[in-house]
C-alpha cells in the first residue's frame, strides 16, 4: 500500500493533468442528446419517425434516434407494455440490464482505474531498467595482468617516465615515508594505435596489482545519473582491492569540455569521477590511468593538479630502431623467405603506429596464403604496404582495358611528380613509381616516404607544394592548351590547399602575415584566400619553370612508365641522369675496361716471359750435372 501511495505522490504531477485532459476530450468529443417531451416522443412513434430507442428503466430515460439520424431523450414511462407498444410500431428495441444503472455508475471510476495501472506498470518497468542499467558493471577486472615492459616493444622514454609510478603501487610506504604523494590519476595520450592500452596494462603487470577496465562510453546511458552511479560503484569496488588501477579507455566520451548542459549524463558522469578522485586519501592505493586521442579536448577540471595530473604522451614509433623491435613482435612464429629484409621495412614503414604495423604484417601473411606461397616474401609485404597506403589495391587484370590516351595522360601526370620530387628538397625519398590504376579510383600513385620525422623548414613546405602542382603542370605542358587538363589533380589540389594554409595560419612562415597564428585571432577567409592564392601562384609558377627547364627527363620517365607501368626508385635515377652524363658515364667504363684489359694482357706477358727464364735456368743447371 505504501508503495502505491508513493507512487501515486510521485506521478501526480502527471496522472492528474492526463486524467483531466482525457477527461474534456471526451466531453468535448461526445454530443449530448437533445430532450424531448414523451408526448412528442409517442407521435413521431406513431408517425413512423423513430429508428431505434433504447431503455433505461434504471435510470428512468429513454434515448432514441430518428431516422433523419437525429438523437434525442426523453422520459420512461410508468407501464409494462411500453416495450412492446414501441416494437409493433418497427422500432428497434434494445435495454439496459437490470445492473445497467450500476455499471454505467462505476464506469467512470474502472476507466480511471484502468489509466492508473497502465502508468504505474510503465513508471514500474522504467524503474528496474535503470536499476538494472544502474547496477551493471562497466567493463572487465583483470586480477593480475600478464602483460609486462617486455612485451611492450619500443618506448624506452615512455616506460622510464612510467617506472616511479609501478614503484609506488609496488612499495607505496618508502614513498609515504617521504611525504611523497601518489599521483591520483594518469593520462596516457596520442595518436590511435600507438599502444596506450598495452602501456596500461603493463603498468598493472609490472606492479602485480588488479586492473579494472572500462570504456568511456560505458558510462555513458540514456538514463541521467547511470554514468555517476557505475562511477561510484567502479570505484567502491576498487578501493576494496586497492592497491589497483582504474582504466578508462578514451576518456573524451565523458570527459570532454562541458557547456551549460548541467543535467546532462556526460556532465554528471565526470562530476562524479572528480568527485571520486578528489576523496582519495593519500594512501589509498588506487591509480587511475585514462587514454586519449585529443588531450586538448578535455575538460580543464579534469587535467588540473591533484586530479590527472601526470600526463604521458605515447608517440609514433620515431626511429627505425623502434619500428624494427615492433615488427619483431608481430613476426613471432611466421615463416618469412630469404628476400625479407626487416630493417628496410622499418626504414620505409616511417610515421606508422604499431596498431598499422601489426596491420601490415598480418596482411602480408594472409596474402602469402592467398597467393599459395610457403612463406611470406617481400612481394606479399609490398602489395600489404600498397593496400594500406591506397586503402584498396592495384587492378592489375584491368590495365589492357584502359584507354592509351589515358594511360599516356596517367604516365605524365606522375612522371611530373615523380621529377619534381627528386629534383627538390621535400625530406621525402620517391620510392617507386606506377600507372596501375587502384579500387580506389587513383589513375596511378608516386609512392614517397619521409626521411625523418618531426621539424620541416620553409623549403620543404614550399617544395611539397610543388610536387603536389607538378602533376597538373606535366598534364598542360604535354597538351599545351589550359581546357584539356583533367580532374586528375584533386587530390593533389586539396593536399597543396592544406599545407599552404598551415604555412600561413598556423607556422608563421610568410613575411606579409609575419608570426601570428590566424586561427586564433579569427581572420576573416578573404584574407586567408587572398595570401593563400598569392603564394600558390608564384609557387605553381617556379614549378612550371622548373619542369619546362626538365622536360626531357619527364618525357623518359613517362616512356619508361608506359613500357613497364612501374619503375622503381634506383630505375628512376638512371632516368633523371641526362643522356650526356649517361653516355660520358658509359665511355667512362669502356676506357676503364680497356685500360685493365691492357693491364691484364702487360700482367700475363710479364708472367709468361718470368716462367720461360726460369725454366731456362732449371735447364742449364741440369746439363752441368750430368756432365
Amino acid at each position: 500500500m505504501k508503495k502505491i501511495l508513493h507512487f501515486l505522490k510521485k506521478t501526480a504531477p502527471f496522472t492528474i493533468p492526463a486524467i483531466l485532459f482525457i477527461g474534456i476530450m471526451s466531453y468535448s468529443n461526445a454530443e449530448p442528446p437533445k430532450k424531448e417531451s414523451y408526448s412528442t416522443f409517442m407521435e413521431q412513434v406513431q408517425k413512423d419517425k423513430v429508428e431505434s430507442a433504447y431503455l433505461d428503466r434504471g435510470q428512468g430515460i429513454v434515448a432514441y434516434e430518428t431516422k433523419s439520424g437525429d438523437k434525442f431523450v426523453t422520459t420512461h414511462p410508468e407501464y409494462d407494455d411500453f416495450k412492446k407498444e414501441l416494437l409493433e410500431n418497427d422500432v428497434k428495441v434494445t435495454s439496459a440490464s437490470s445492473s445497467g444503472g450500476i455499471l454505467s455508475s462505476i464506469l467512470p471510476i474502472l476507466q480511471l482505474a484502468l489509466i492508473i495501472f497502465v502508468i504505474y506498470y510503465f513508471y514500474m518497468n522504467m524503474k528496474m531498467m535503470k536499476g538494472n542499467v544502474g547496477n551493471a558493471k562497466a567493463g572487465e577486472v583483470i586480477k593480475k595482468p600478464k602483460v609486462k615492459f617486455s612485451d611492450v616493444a619500443g618506448y624506452a622514454e615512455v616506460k622510464e617516465e612510467v617506472e616511479n609510478v609501478v614503484s609506488f603501487l609496488k612499495e607505496p610506504k618508502r614513498y609515504l615515508e617521504r611525504g611523497a604523494r601518489m599521483p591520483k590519476g594518469m593520462i596516457l595520450y596520442g595518436e590511435p594505435g600507438t599502444g596506450k592500452t598495452l602501456i596500461a596494462k603493463a603498468i598493472a603487470g609490472e606492479a602485480g596489482v588488479p586492473f579494472y577496465s572500462a570504456s568511456g562510453s560505458d558510462f555513458i546511458e540514456k538514463f541521467v545519473g547511470v554514468g555517476a552511479q557505475r562511477i561510484r560503484t567502479l570505484f567502491e569496488e576498487a578501493k576494496k582491492n586497492a592497491p589497483c588501477i582504474i582504466f578508462i579507455d578514451e576518456i573524451d566520451a565523458i570527459g570532454g569540455q562541458r557547456g551549460n548542459e548541467t543535467n546532462s549524463e556526460a556532465t554528471q558522469t565526470i562530476n562524479a569521477l572528480l568527485t571520486q578522485m578528489d576523496g582519495f586519501a593519500e594512501d589509498t592505493g588506487v591509480l587511475v590511468i585514462a587514454t586519449t586521442n585529443r588531450l586538448e579536448m578535455l575538460d580543464k577540471a579534469l587535467i588540473r593538479p591533484g586530479r590527472f595530473d601526470m600526463q604521458v604522451k605515447v608517440p609514433i614509433p620515431y626511429t627505425a630502431e623502434e619500428r624494427l623491435e615492433i615488427i619483431k613482435v608481430h613476426t613471432k612464429n611466421k615463416s618469412f623467405a630469404d628476400d625479407v629484409d626487416f630493417m628496410a621495412l622499418a626504414k620505409q614503414w616511417i610515421g606508422f603506429s604499431g596498431a598499422d604495423i601489426e596491420s601490415i604484417v598480418n596482411s602480408a601473411a594472409i596474402l602469402s596464403v592467398d597467393s599459395g606461397k610457403e612463406k611470406i616474401d617481400m612481394e606479399c609485404f609490398t602489395e600489404a604496404y600498397d593496400r594500406k597506403i591506397l586503402k584498396g589495391h592495384f587492378k592489375k587484370d584491368s590495365q589492357k582495358d584502359r584507354d592509351e590516351d589515358v594511360l599516356k595522360l596517367v604516365a605524365y601526370h606522375e612522371a611530373g611528380h615523380a621529377v619534381i620530387g627528386k629534383l627538390l628538397e621535400t625530406g621525402m625519398d620517391v620510392d617507386r613509381v606506377t600507372i596501375l590504376a587502384s579500387t580506389t579510383g587513383a589513375g596511378g600513385i608516386t609512392f614517397f616516404s619521409p626521411k625523418k620525422m618531426g621539424l620541416h623548414t620553409i623549403e620543404e613546405m614550399e617544395n611539397n607544394v610543388k610536387v603536389s602542382y607538378a602533376g597538373r603542370i606535366a598534364e598542360l605542358l604535354l597538351f599545351g592548351n589550359e581546357k584539356l587538363v583533367t580532374t586528375g589533380a584533386s587530390g593533389d589540389i586539396e593536399q597543396a590547399t592544406q599545407t599552404i594554409r598551415q604555412m600561413i595560419s598556423t607556422y608563421g612562415m610568410t613575411k606579409e602575415i609575419g608570426m601570428l597564428n590566424l586561427e586564433i585571432l579569427g581572420v576573416d577567409k578573404e584574407v586567408m584566400v587572398k595570401h593563400a592564392s598569392e603564394l600558390s601562384a608564384r609557387l605553381y609558377n617556379e614549378t612550371e619553370e622548373l619542369m619546362k627547364e626538365h622536360w626531357d627527363k619527364v618525357v623518359r620517365v613517362a616512356e619508361a612508365l608506359l613500357e613497364k607501368e612501374t619503375i622503381m626508385e634506383d630505375e628512376l635515377d638512371e632516368l633523371m641522369k641526362d643522356p650526356e652524363t649517361v653516355e660520358e658515364s658509359i665511355q667512362a667504363e669502356v676506357q676503364k675496361e680497356e685500360v685493365a684489359d691492357i693491364v691484364t694482357t702487360e700482367l700475363l706477358n710479364t708472367v709468361e716471359s718470368d716462367v720461360a727464364s726460369t725454366k731456362k735456368t732449371v735447364t742449364a743447371e741440369d746439363t752441368e750435372e750430368t756432365f
